[in-house]
C-alpha cells in the first residue's frame, strides 16, 4: 500500500498497516452478509476494498509519474547546466574575437592617419565590415604602391641598405649601370662603388644627415665594376621606427653623367668664351684709343683751322668735317663703355661734385643743338646751387648726355624739359628724380618692351633717318643701374617722351639759405654759364677759386678724349700765363695739343696738387 494511502487511512480510519487493513476489509465482508442493511452503507462496503486499491494505484501511478518528473528535470537541469557553460564560453569566445579584431582595426586606421573607434563599440558586424573596408583599401594601396615601385625601377636607381649601410636590396637599373649583379651587391656595401672622388667629409656629412632623420641629397661620382666612371643625383631618405632611429634608408638615384659632361663642355665652352670676350673687350679698347687719337687731332685741327681766315665754302666743309667727326667719336666712345660695361670694368666711383655745375656743363653743350633746330631748353631743379653731392659725377653726365641728346634728335618742334627733384632729405643723403622729357614723335606701347636693348631702337627706320647704333639708352640703363637706379621710361607716339631715374646720394650744403624751386629759362642760363665761363678766363689776379672751374670742365673733356679741351687748355694757359702755374699749364696745352691725353692728365694732375698745396 502507498505510504500517502496509508497516512491518510491511518488519520481517517485509524487503520495503519496492511494487516489492519485487511482485517478491516473481513469485517466489512462480514457486514454485507447482513441484509439488514441499508442499501447504500451496503454499497459502501462492497466498493470500499475495490476503491482502496484504485486509490492505491493511483497513488503509485502518482509516485511513478513523480518520479518521472524528477528524473526528467534532474536530466534537463545538468543540459541547461551545460548548454549555459557552452554560451558563457561562446560568449567570451567572441569577446576575444571582438578585442582582436578592434585591435587589429584601430592598426589599420592609426596606419591610414584616422581615428580609432571606441573600447564600446562591440558591434561584430560593424567591425568585420569597417576590417573588410580597410583591408580593400590597403590591398588597393599596396597594389598602388607595387606600380609605383614599378614605376620608380623603370626610371631611377634603386637600393635600400640596413641602419649599417649593408644593402638588402637593389634593383635591375643599379645593376645595369654598375656592372655588379644582385648578388654581388646584397650584403656588400656601397663602397663597392666608391670612385674616391669625394673626401671624408662629403661622406660624414651624409651620414650625419641621415642618422639624424633627415633626407640627404647630393651629386656623386661612382665607379662601375669594370673601373669606368657614372654620375648620379642620389636622394637618400632614412626609414624611422618607432623609437625614432634609423631602421633602413633608400637610395633613390638618376644618372646625371651625360649631364655632367655637357656641364663640363659648357664650362670650357664659357671659359673659351670668356676668354675671346676679354680679347673682343682688349681689342676694342685698343682700337678705341687708336681711332679716337687720330679722330681727336682731325676734329682739334679742323677746330683750329676754323679759327683762321676762310671763305665761306671752306667754311662750310669744314664745319661739315666737324660735325661728322663729332659724330663718329660719340659712336666710338659707346662702343667703348659699351665694351666696359660688358667686361664689368666700368666702376661706380663716388666723388663730391656740384650738380650745378654739371648741369650748366650739359645746358652749354646742348644750346647751340637746341637754338639750331628751333627747339625751347628748359631746366627745373630745385637744388640749391652750392650743394654737393657724393656720387659719380662721370656717368651721372654720360647717362644725362644720352638721354638729352636722343631727346633733342628725336624732336623736331617743341621743347625739351631736363628735371632734377630732391626729396627724402636727411643729414647726409637724398634723392634726386631726374627726367628728360621731349615733345619728339614718341613711342608705341610694343616699341618700348625692347628698347633697352643693345644695338636697337623703337622703330628699325628711325636708325636710317636720325642715325645712331641703338646702344645709347642701352649704356645709359646699365650705367643708373651701376649707380643704384633703374632707368623708366614713359611715351606716346607722336606726343612724346619722358626718361627718369632716381638716385640715392651723399648730400652736403655750404651755406644755410634754403631749397628754392626755380625754372631756368635755359636761353638765358646757358648763356650765363658761357659769360662766366669767360669772365673767369679773362681775371688778371690768379686765385684757386677762379682756377678750379676751368680745371674741373678741362679734366672732363680730357678723360672723354674730347676736342674742346683744346680751347679749354688754351684759354688755362693764358689765364696763368703771369703766375707759377704757367709751365704746367703750358706742358698741359703742348699734350693735348699732340692729342696725348694720357700725358695730359699727368699734366693736370700735378697742376691740381700745386694749386690745393698753394
Amino acid at each position: 500500500m502507498h505510504r500517502l494511502l496509508s497516512r491518510q487511512l491511518k488519520r481517517t480510519l485509524g487503520i495503519s498497516s496492511e494487516q489492519e487493513l485487511k482485517e478491516f476489509s473481513l469485517l466489512l465482508q462480514q457486514q454485507l452478509e447482513n441484509q439488514l442493511l441499508p442499501e447504500p452503507i451496503h454499497n459502501l462496503c462492497q466498493q470500499f476494498i475495490p476503491l482502496i486499491d484504485k486509490v492505491d494505484k493511483a497513488y503509485i501511478q502518482h509516485q511513478r509519474d513523480l518520479d518521472l518528473r524528477n528524473l526528467s528535470l534532474t536530466l534537463s537541469s545538468d543540459e541547461l547546466t551545460q548548454a549555459n557553460e557552452k554560451i558563457r564560453e561562446d560568449a567570451d569566445k567572441k569577446s576575444r574575437i571582438i578585442t582582436t579584431l578592434r585591435d587589429a582595426t584601430n592598426e589599420l586606421l592609426i596606419s591610414a592617419g584616422m581615428d580609432k573607434i571606441s573600447e564600446k563599440d562591440t558591434s561584430l558586424e560593424k567591425l568585420s565590415i569597417l576590417m573588410a573596408s580597410l583591408l580593400r583599401d590597403k590591398q588597393k594601396a599596396q597594389h598602388q604602391l607595387e606600380q609605383q615601385k614599378f614605376a620608380l625601377d623603370q626610371h631611377a636607381i634603386v637600393s635600400i641598405t640596413n641602419n649599417k649601410g649593408k644593402i638588402i636590396y637593389a634593383n635591375d637599373s643599379f645593376c645595369d649601370i654598375s656592372g655588379y649583379s644582385k648578388e654581388e651587391l646584397i650584403g656588400n656595401t656601397h663602397k663597392l662603388v666608391n670612385s674616391n672622388y669625394h673626401n671624408r667629409e662629403f661622406f660624414k656629412n651624409m651620414w650625419t644627415t641621415i642618422t639624424s632623420g633627415n633626407v640627404w641629397n647630393g651629386e656623386v661620382r661612382n665607379r662601375t665594376k669594370n673601373g669606368n666612371y657614372y654620375w648620379i643625383a642620389a636622394t637618400i631618405v632614412p626609414i624611422v621606427g618607432v623609437d625614432g632611429l634609423a631602421e633602413s634608408y633608400i637610395a633613390i638615384r638618376t644618372d646625371i653623367t651625360v649631364q655632367k659632361e655637357n656641364e663640363k663642355k659648357l664650362f670650357t665652352a664659357k671659359q673659351q668664351a670668356e676668354a675671346a670676350n676679354q680679347s673682343k673687350n682688349q681689342f676694342i679698347a685698343n682700337m678705341s684709343h687708336e681711332i679716337r687719337t687720330p679722330m681727336n687731332a682731325i676734329i682739334g685741327l679742323t677746330y683750329l683751322t676754323l679759327e683762321t681766315a676762310l671763305d665761306d665754302k671752306q667754311q662750310s666743309n669744314l664745319e661739315k668735317i666737324l660735325d661728322a667727326a663729332d659724330n663718329l667719336l660719340k659712336i666710338i666712345e659707346s662702343i667703348f663703355d659699351f665694351s666696359k660695361i660688358e667686361s664689368g670694368e666700368l666702376k661706380n666711383k663716388s666723388a663730391p661734385f656740384n650738380l650745378q655745375d654739371e648741369l650748366n656743363k650739359l645746358l652749354v653743350r646742348l644750346n647751340t643743338r637746341c637754338e639750331e633746330k628751333g627747339l625751347k631748353l628748359n631746366l627745373l631743379c630745385n637744388t640749391d646751387k652750392t650743394a654737393f653731392f657724393i656720387g659719380d659725377p662721370i656717368l651721372l653726365s654720360k647717362v644725362l648726355n644720352n638721354l638729352t641728346d636722343n631727346a633733342v634728335k628725336f624732336t623736331n618742334s617743341g621743347e625739351v624739359t631736363i628735371s632734377v627733384q630732391i626729396s627724402d632729405l636727411k643729414e647726409s643723403t637724398c634723392k634726386l628724380t631726374f627726367s628728360v622729357q621731349d615733345t619728339g614723335i614718341g613711342m608705341e606701347q610694343n616699341q618700348i618692351s625692347h628698347l633697352f636693348e643693345p644695338f636697337s631702337q623703337a622703330d628699325a627706320s628711325t636708325t636710317r633717318q636720325y642715325e645712331g647704333i641703338g646702344i645709347g639708352l642701352s649704356i645709359s640703363k646699365c650705367l643708373v643701374k651701376l649707380m643704384g637706379g633703374d632707368l623708366l621710361v614713359e611715351s606716346q607716339e607722336g606726343v612724346g617722351s619722358t626718361f627718369s631715374f632716381t638716385l640715392t646720394l651723399g648730400f652736403s650744403m655750404h651755406n644755410n639759405d634754403s631749397i628754392n624751386d626755380e625754372i631756368i629759362d635755359t636761353d638765358k642760363s646757358s648763356k650765363r654759364a658761357v659769360k662766366s665761363l669767360e669772365q673767369t678766363i679773362e681775371q688778371v689776379e690768379i686765385t684757386a677759386e677762379k682756377i678750379l672751374p676751368i680745371i674741373s670742365e678741362l679734366e672732363t673733356h680730357i678723360d672723354s678724349g674730347n676736342y674742346n679741351a683744346v680751347k679749354l687748355s688754351q684759354k688755362l694757359t693764358k689765364l696763368v700765363q703771369n703766375s707759377k702755374f704757367h709751365s704746367l699749364a703750358k706742358s698741359i696745352n703742348l699734350h693735348i695739343e699732340k692729342f696725348d691725353f694720357e700725358k695730359a692728365q699727368v699734366s693736370l694732375n700735378k697742376l691740381i696738387n700745386e694749386i690745393k698745396n698753394n
